[in-house]
């Protein structure tokens, strides 16, 4: 009965492991009976005792054996519908939920990079980025980003897996993941191009449309799959639209002008909230600009 009681109190409630528990209710309670039948003195009571708990140890049996396989078979098939998620994401529209916990983790990762608070501008130069008076990141920021299940209560099974996935990483290794995510690496700032920002301006460089480089290591399909959210995520929001509105009149060049880019830091500083995220191409920054 002890052990019923452990299994009642810390199996989940799920039908793979319900079985387990009537297996063991029903096992537990042929044991009892058979421990009373040894205290009965007659033997009619005796043989009656006896084949019950038989009868009821091999019931309790089958339900036993029936719930571990039916909860191996669930364990397999979520590894099985976790890595077809994965693989599949980028053909795939997330729900609603989904991307709610994905937004509110890409939300935590920007507030935790110290320009952010800064103001600092990120730009690209050449293939690789760069702080202005920042370096490195937030760490104890990153690791106290939690964000809790039970926000989002109409997530799928493989949804809330794969949630779990990213939690798990970045507990271990929250620093790494957010520099492979954003493929941030530390140059010289001497050799970087920065354009002026207010220290009220937060102004974000982030090359997703020129190209998603593949992510090689362990974090893998999960990672790019992150990256390609990302990249919707900032379309989504019009930022992609609102860049092209800033191209010069001329059809030939469609290259940037530093007064379009001057009005967009207006706007962030007027609503710094509204447009956190903003891409801009240093390249041809450089090349109206004869930088």
């Amino acid at each position: 009965m002890f052990l019923y009681s452990f299994i009642m109190a810390y199996l989940p409630k799920e039908p793979s492991f319900l079985a387990v528990k009537i297996g063991t209710f029903v096992a537990a309670t042929g044991a009892f009976i058979d421990l009373t039948s040894n205290f009965s003195t007659y033997l009619d009571i005796f043989e009656a005792y006896n084949l019950l708990h038989n009868i009821l140890f091999v019931i309790g049996g089958i339900f036993l054996i029936a719930g571990f396989i039916f909860s191996l078979f669930n364990s397999y098939k979520q590894k099985l519908s976790l890595k077809a998620f994965i693989s599949s994401y980028k053909g795939i529209n997330l729900n609603t939920t989904f991307e709610a916990f994905l937004e509110k983790l890409l939300e935590s990762l920007i507030s935790s990079i110290p320009s952010a608070k800064k103001g600092s501008v990120i730009v690209r130069e050449e293939d690789h980025y760069s702080f202005k008076a920042a370096k490195g990141y937030d760490i104890e920021k990153l690791k106290s980003i939690r964000i809790g299940l039970d926000e989002f209560p109409d997530l799928h099974l493989k949804e809330v897996a794969l949630i779990k996935k990213i939690q798990k990483r970045f507990d271990r290794f929250p620093n790494e993941i957010f520099q492979k995510l954003l493929e941030v690496q530390d140059v010289n700032i001497k050799s970087t191009i920065v354009i002026p920002a207010k220290e009220s301006e937060v102004v974000f460089y982030i090359d997703f449309e020129q190209s998603i480089p593949e992510v090689r290591g362990i974090y893998g399909d999960l990672l790019e799959s992150m990256r390609i959210f990302i990249s919707s995520l900032i379309e989504k929001y019009g930022m992609y639209q609102q860049l092209r509105n800033i191209y010069d009149k001329d059809p030939l060049t469609q290259t940037y002008s530093r007064a379009g880019i001057e009005t967009i830091l207006k706007n962030i500083e007027r609503n710094p909230k509204g447009n956190s995220l903003v891409i801009i191409d240093i390249d041809e920054f450089k090349k109206v600009n004869d930088l």
